[in-house]
């Protein structure tokens, strides 16, 4: 596993092979292997969930929302929207890494982009992209409360740092 807060060495912006990368930091890096892959040969969508799964709790606890604070304050996060987009084949063998960023914090929810790619000739090639929206939640009431004040200045921060031009953005749909 990486360091969760790595920073990504590319600068925003910066072309791969096929795209833009686009700012966040490092929140995934290992290799599909064969019994993720379904009988075509394919890394499996469960597979792809897992890995930007291991990428979101990287991010949460890169601002603090680790297992210990969680316990400590009885919350939790939890998964209210997703969007995946596949653009490219994965197979076994393939070396996969997962950026991610901030893109907008509100009171009691984050949303986060994650870019996978996979390492195609020295380069990073994009192959899959999530859009996901957490709730910051009580566990005992089952009910989303606010993120606490240092936590969401660690996200606004994050997400400051980590905000593309829009035209970029829009290009990344």
């Amino acid at each position: 596993m990486i360091a969760l807060s790595q920073q990504t060495d590319m600068e925003p912006g910066q072309r791969t092979v096929s795209g833009t990368v686009g700012p966040g930091i490092l929140t995934y890096q290992g290799v599909a292997i064969p019994p993720e892959c379904d009988h075509m040969g394919h890394l499996n969508i469960a597979a792809y969930m897992v890995k930007f799964n291991e990428g979101i709790w990287s991010n949460f606890a890169n601002v603090g929302l680790d297992r210990k604070f969680l316990d400590a304050n009885g919350s939790g996060m939890a998964a209210v929207e997703t969007h995946t987009k596949y653009l490219r084949e994965v197979f076994a063998g393939d070396v996969l890494t997962i950026r991610s960023r901030i893109v907008e914090v509100k009171d009691k929810v984050v949303r986060i982009l994650h870019e996978m790619t996979v390492l195609d000739g020295g380069m990073e090639v994009p192959a899959a992209r999530c859009e996901l929206v957490a709730a910051y939640f009580d566990r005992a009431a089952h009910k989303a409360r606010p993120f606490p004040d240092a936590i969401r200045a660690k996200l606004n921060a994050r997400c400051a740092a980590e905000s593309m031009p829009a035209a970029l953005e829009e290009g990344r749909r």
